[in-house]
């Protein structure tokens, strides 16, 4: 998209992401419980279930420690590949100062809910979901930056 407008949306922990993961510890749980009854030995019964407590754990860690901060494209910038106007931006929630991305990539799309892969000089990539009851006024805004990014 040619003309996608300046726009900076609110990232930080989703609420989709946290019901998907409680649901897969109800079906995990639900499944261990079925399992237990069918003469499995206990002691197995016993590792599989640290093991998914164990993973509970991390993914609630995981979703608690979500990146919180705003996503900013600016249309009239010129990002860090130099080739068009345009870039993106990442504000952490503490106030530094706007770090640019390199790019990012769209790993989820479900029309309310994104899940973005952000691209920057660090090393490391950040996940981030952003989603439209955050900012419902600006969503059309954010979709079409994202389709300029990826087009």
């Amino acid at each position: 998209m040619r003309n996608a407008p300046s726009v900076m949306y609110p990232a930080g922990r989703c609420a989709f992401h946290g019901q998907l993961l409680l649901a897969l510890a109800v079906i995990v749980a639900a499944s261990l419980w079925g399992w237990r009854g069918s003469g499995v030995d206990p002691l197995l019964w016993l590792i599989t279930l640290a093991g998914a407590l164990l993973w509970l754990l991390w993914a609630l860690r995981a979703w608690w420690r979500s990146p919180v901060g705003r996503l900013h494209w600016d249309a009239q910038a010129t990002g860090l590949q130099n080739t068009e106007a345009g870039a993106w931006f990442w504000l952490d929630s503490a106030g530094l100062a706007p770090q640019p991305l390199l790019g990012l990539e769209t790993a989820l799309d479900l029309q309310q809910v994104v899940l973005l892969r952000l691209r920057s000089v660090a090393a490391v990539p950040r996940w981030v979901w952003l989603q439209q009851p955050s900012d419902p006024a600006r969503w059309l805004d954010l979709r079409r930056a994202l389709q300029r990014a990826s087009g």
